[in-house]
């Protein structure tokens, strides 16, 4: 098997990553090409060096090591040549690989055949700038948003000839299905199965209350005219890598295109098996925290109560009932618990905000954090109002318990061994 190694050397410890898969797959038997231009950085190695283009036209496959951008990048020359891409994360998010850095040893089933191939639709884009017509091709998206020098613009969107949008906005993107999980999610589009054939319409921060995302037939040929202010202008982004300014009168045109990227297939589902691990993993997490809970919350009350003994012969001698004295007791402690919901909700939201500015901030991510943070607030509040009602069920459960280890025996009893 020849296969073309296409790493990404400014992502982190991307060296080492290479390195190893190069080993992994030179052990299995199979003749490496590389970039001339990394043959300072690998000479050593058993590697064939040449152009990029005779790299990608004697392989039989692309294995890009880096992040998301790193696969946009090369999914221009895997499409030309028809040559399938495996990717593999070493970067944050890593939507688009397949493999993490520690499942190289997944690499040896490329040579027993255990894979599928995942076909993804591409996008034409047709740039009508200045009287001259421009092509581009993209896996992820196209972006066309407002331009530093101006205030807001006017989009005109058509599906076909007729006009399905006419917005005040700070851009429309226009995404395929890999594409839904980059700049479209951000900005409120939702996520689509990678191999869905279709053309996602989504607004960016458009000034209108029915401002929703659409999903297009794949056949869709879509017109986007952006209309400025004098002096200002438009910018148009294929996939975050070509960007340049537009013109009041200019069009982007963007269709289905003939090009596809073959791929993995098993990303998708890895991440939703992952994501019901995660689930599952959480709420045995969940009861193992409140059974332990329980069990020390009794211990500790079953002190403080002996702590207590005293008021307690003074409550059954002036007729309280034991029902009374638990209620007071549980009451005492939900009242003393209310600060820690506060403080809960503000820690939490650092956090959150801490974790996920150091997991978004990466060069290939085209998510906003602040977007994730402001969406998850209210998930937050319910999240701590359940927890809160977990740690009332375990306060009512302990005191009864340990109450009933005191309050068992008849009130003589506790008042003639407290003389």
């Amino acid at each position: 098997m020849k296969i073309y190694l296409y790493p990404n050397l400014d992502k982190t410890h991307c060296f080492e990553y290479t390195t190893a898969t190069y080993e992994r797959l030179h052990k299995n038997g199979a003749k490496l090409f590389m970039d001339r231009c990394y043959k300072h950085v690998f000479g050593k190695l058993d590697i064939t060096f040449c152009s990029e283009d005779e790299c990608v036209k004697q392989c039989d496959m692309i294995i890009a090591i880096g992040g998301d951008g790193t696969i946009l990048k090369c999914s221009l020359k895997g499409c030309e040549f028809e040559k399938p891409i495996l990717g593999i994360n070493c970067g944050r998010l890593g939507f688009m690989a397949s493999l993490e850095h520690s499942q190289l040893e997944l690499l040896d089933k490329l040579f027993s055949g255990e894979y599928t191939l995942s076909r993804r639709m591409m996008l034409n884009v047709n740039v009508e700038c200045d009287g001259e017509n421009k092509s581009y091709t993209a896996l992820n998206d196209v972006a066309v948003t407002k331009a530093d020098d101006c205030k807001i613009a006017d989009f005109e969107v058509s599906k076909n000839g007729r006009l399905i949008s006419s917005l005040r906005a700070d851009g429309v993107i226009l995404s395929t299905a890999t594409g839904s999980t980059a700049y479209s999610m951000s900005a409120g589009g939702p996520i689509i199965e990678p191999e869905m054939k279709c053309i996602e319409f989504t607004q960016i921060c458009a000034h209108s209350l029915f401002a929703r995302s659409m999903i297009l037939s794949e056949d869709s040929i879509m017109k986007v005219k952006c209309h400025t202010n004098s002096g200002s202008h438009a910018i148009v982004s294929v996939d975050g890598n070509n960007v340049f300014r537009l013109s009041a009168e200019d069009t982007v045109i963007v269709s289905k295109s003939k090009y596809f990227v073959e791929k993995d297939s098993n990303a998708f589902e890895e991440s939703l098996e992952s994501v019901s691990g995660i689930k599952h993993i959480i709420k045995i997490m969940t009861y193992s925290i409140m059974l332990g809970g329980m069990v020390v919350l009794s211990l500790i009350l079953i002190l403080w109560l002996r702590e207590r003994i005293y008021e307690i012969g003074i409550f059954l001698s002036i007729g309280t009932s034991k029902i009374q004295i638990i209620m007071q007791f549980i009451f005492e402690l939900i009242f003393i618990s209310m600060p820690s919901i506060i403080s809960s909700l503000l820690l939490g939201n650092v956090l959150l905000k801490v974790i996920v500015d150091g997991f978004i901030n990466s060069e290939d991510s085209m998510i906003s954090g602040g977007s994730l943070i402001n969406d998850s607030f209210m998930l937050n509040i319910t999240t701590l109002g359940q927890s809160y009602l977990i740690l009332i069920s375990i306060i009512v459960l302990s005191v009864v318990f340990a109450s009933s280890l005191i309050l068992i025996k008849k009130p003589k009893e506790i008042l003639s061994k407290i003389s």
